[in-house]
């Protein structure tokens, strides 16, 4: 995938492949990457993507009414055809909301566990019992908890901070503060997932999004240790200056795995941010001993290091030990297919 994405730009070569095919004899491999990639373009890839599925080779077609009938027919159902990348980008869709709740590699929500090691420490027949059926297995930490007000009201989500006065909880989106002298009772309720979410999903899709959970974290494309590429960026209208803490409470788009940040990851901020000018996506990244600082950008030009632009000639620059921004321009109206941010030191941060 990582070889097409870099051939795709190179004059004519896609509508080549679109009016003519693919050469004969690819390994089906390379013919799994470039559908990926064709699928990754959104519209302006659905006629590559043809190329590639006809290309393709055939696996047995699972049609909604052929849902395994138990764990071992999913386990096995997810064997055979389960394409990761495909349930990669199901995960990371609007539709799903997944990273609303879970985090990947600090990319994505603290509702629920973090998913970074998900598939190299669970089997296969946890994963998906512990998705069908999320009541089954809560993880210490991740009960909710409904709370019986004075007022009679209710306010219910995940406790995360208690002190002597109050109680923070967390929902999708929000976290508030309720005062203890205002609670008259509590009720745990197990996982805030509901059950089934993935049924709105064909059989085969459901099958996808298997598999990729249960490839994370392995070695490989969809291992989330890798501290030195940028999962979350924080957007805006203007580049900052070096004052980290300002960026608290922007919008943030979030990356693959891998840290692509695709299109249409913008547009929760294009939402937020009205205007026509230029936006800046900005990470954060902890250095731990001063050193020098290279960057590999991928789908924009020269970056800003702490609000202060890299000439067209620096490579590199010198930098203490501490947090740094790193930021990039994004033009609104012509959003790239792809953002990557790679550090050759330090760790990107992550809320």
């Amino acid at each position: 995938a990582g070889l097409w994405r870099v051939l795709w730009p190179a004059g004519g070569l896609m509508e080549s492949v679109v009016k003519n095919g693919l050469p004969a004899g690819l390994p089906p491999t390379a013919i799994q990457g470039g559908l990926t990639t064709a699928r990754e373009l959104g519209r302006r890839g659905e006629k590559l993507e043809k190329v590639f599925l006809a290309a393709a080779p055939k696996k047995e077609v699972v049609e909604q009414a052929d849902r395994p009938a138990d764990l071992a027919g999913w386990v096995a159902l997810v064997q055979k055809v389960g394409d990761p990348a495909r349930g990669e980008s199901l995960y990371f869709s609007s539709s799903m909301s997944c990273v609303q709740c879970h985090a990947i590699g600090g990319s994505g929500g603290q509702l629920g566990p973090d998913m970074s090691t998900l598939g190299a420490s669970a089997p296969l027949d946890y994963i998906i019992e512990s998705v069908q059926n999320p009541a089954a297995k809560v993880k210490e930490g991740y009960h909710a908890v409904s709370f019986r007000l004075k007022d009679g009201g209710m306010v219910m989500g995940i406790p995360y901070g208690e002190t002597e006065r109050d109680i923070k909880i967390r929902l999708p989106g929000i976290e508030q503060t309720v005062a203890k002298d205002t609670i008259v009772g509590r009720d745990t309720m197990g996982s805030l997932m509901p059950p089934g979410l993935l049924e709105i999903l064909p059989v085969i899709d459901q099958a996808h999004v298997y598999a990729f959970l249960g490839a994370i974290g392995k070695p490989g494309p969809f291992d989330a240790s890798d501290g030195r590429v940028a999962r979350q960026v924080y957007v805006q209208d203007q580049m900052p200056n070096d004052k980290v803490a300002e960026l608290v409470g922007k919008p943030t788009a979030l990356s693959f795995v891998d840290g692509r940040i695709l299109e249409r990851s913008w547009r929760a901020a294009l939402t937020a941010i009205p205007g026509d000018g230029p936006l800046y996506a900005i990470a954060v990244l902890d250095v731990g001993n001063a050193g020098l600082l290279e960057l590999e950008i991928e789908g924009s030009d020269r970056p800003w290091i702490d609000g202060i632009r890299m000439d067209p000639s620096e490579k590199s620059r010198s930098i203490n030990a501490g947090r740094h921004t790193i930021g990039v321009r994004i033009n609104r109206n012509s959003l790239p297919k792809v953002l990557r941010i790679r550090a050759n030191i330090g760790r990107f941060a992550v809320p």
